[in-house]
């Protein structure tokens, strides 16, 4: 008897790490899962004039999960940030040991699917630099007028380590 029970609590121990497990990998896949959706279904977004000490002084909102490291032959993916027409450009800093890191805008389209846009493709630099001005692909990304969708960047190391730091979208509050 005793061992029947010990084989019960394993299984339902295991049936509840195998949906504790499936809960956890749908949180981050919820926000970038959404499709196109209107400003009001967006949080509102923290703004700061985070890289003025380089002389930009647009004002960005930080993305979620913007500082990593991602070692050569790996991939990392930012956090979701809602944006639309507004948000046409992001930066960041970074620094590699060698190779290139290729940045993509990952979201889902009005009929959810997954679209995947390299944006960037970026040689190491012997020290941390501010990156240019990138496109967020808006317009392929959220279309139409007052539109927004959710978005991921996605950072793929070959060749060399990379740390990327403050990584912010410019929601192009000041022009």
């Amino acid at each position: 008897m005793s061992l029947t029970m010990q084989i019960s609590s394993s299984l339902s121990a295991r049936r509840l790490a195998a949906v504790l497990c499936g809960l956890a990998a749908l949180v981050p896949a919820t926000a970038s899962a959404k499709g196109v959706t209107k400003a009001s279904d967006c949080p509102t977004q923290v703004l700061t004039q985070h890289f003025l000490s380089e002389g930009d002084a647009n004002w960005y909102t930080p993305v979620p999960g913007g500082v990593f490291s991602v070692a050569s032959g790996a991939t990392y993916d930012s956090g979701a940030l809602c944006i639309g027409a507004e948000h046409p450009t992001f930066r960041f800093r970074a620094n590699g040991t060698g190779g290139t890191l290729e940045v993509h805008a990952r979201y889902r389209d009005e009929d959810g699917e997954q679209q995947d846009l390299v944006v960037a493709n970026l040689s190491a630099a012997t020290a941390w630099l501010l990156s240019d001005m990138l496109d967020t692909q808006v317009d392929d990304i959220a279309g139409a007028a007052g539109a927004r969708t959710y978005v991921t960047f996605r950072f793929v190391a070959t060749g060399g380590d990379w740390q990327v730091d403050d990584l912010y979208v410019d929601p192009f509050v000041n022009r």
